[in-house]
């Protein structure tokens, strides 16, 4: 794919901003492969198996992966390390920031931003862009937690409280409505939208763990 410019890539300096070595202290290489897996797994009927299909913070790259083998896929992923462990697993993957996509617009058909969104800043500059790379009539399956939910209103106090830490940079789920809003002004049509639970190690955590899954069309014309 000769479509993308690697030279769009800049780190962010503002000190609010979170940077690619914020995200080389998650350990990654700990992680278990059911986490990507099993999101990627549950999405893949909904992706059209024609044309090329963007996945949007391929952490590892386990999901990743099983999307490739569905259709032929690109990852983008913001931290090093995470970057080099999906590549080992021969992934075509580039490191980007979410919010300034290396890529031309109108390329590709497809689009995955599965539990990401959350932990991006500014996340309305990252669903523009999403949708500029896109194809019209693309889909865009996105899944994130939103504010509401029971299991982040907790982890919201206990994080207040001190009682645990954050592990992962700028974890900060958006109310259901904000969501909505953010896809609507990027062009977005939303054909269906669902509750899902992901993969955690802890089955109680795996029990209230909680996303909301939007599948969504864009209309440019």
């Amino acid at each position: 794919m000769t479509s993308v410019d690697t030279a769009r890539f800049q780190e962010r300096k503002h000190a609010c901003y979170v940077t690619p070595s914020d995200w080389d202290q998650v350990a990654w290489e700990k992680t278990r492969p059911e986490h990507g897996k099993l999101r990627a797994v549950k999405i893949l009927h909904l992706l059209p198996p024609d044309g090329l299909h963007l996945d949007v913070g391929t952490g590892n790259g386990d999901g990743t992966l099983v999307m490739a083998q569905y259709k032929k896929t690109v990852g983008v992923e913001y931290g090093q390390k995470s970057l080099q462990l999906a590549a080992d697993k021969g992934l075509l993957v580039y490191q980007a920031d979410a919010r300034d996509l290396p890529f031309e617009s109108n390329l590709f058909s497809s689009l995955t931003c599965l539990d990401v969104l959350e932990h991006i800043q500014d996340p309305e500059i990252a669903v523009r862009e999403m949708a500029r790379v896109l194809k019209d009539g693309g889909i865009l399956i996105l899944q994130t937690p939103k504010k509401e939910e029971f299991k982040e209103r907790l982890l919201l106090t206990v994080r207040r409280l001190g009682i645990i830490k954050q592990k992962q940079p700028y974890d900060s789920p958006l109310p259901h409505q904000t969501i909505l809003q953010l896809l609507a002004d990027a062009g977005f049509s939303i054909l269906k939208e669902s509750r899902t639970r992901y993969w955690a190690d802890n089955p109680l955590d795996r029990l209230i763990s909680i996303s909301h899954l939007f599948y969504c069309r864009i209309r440019k014309s």
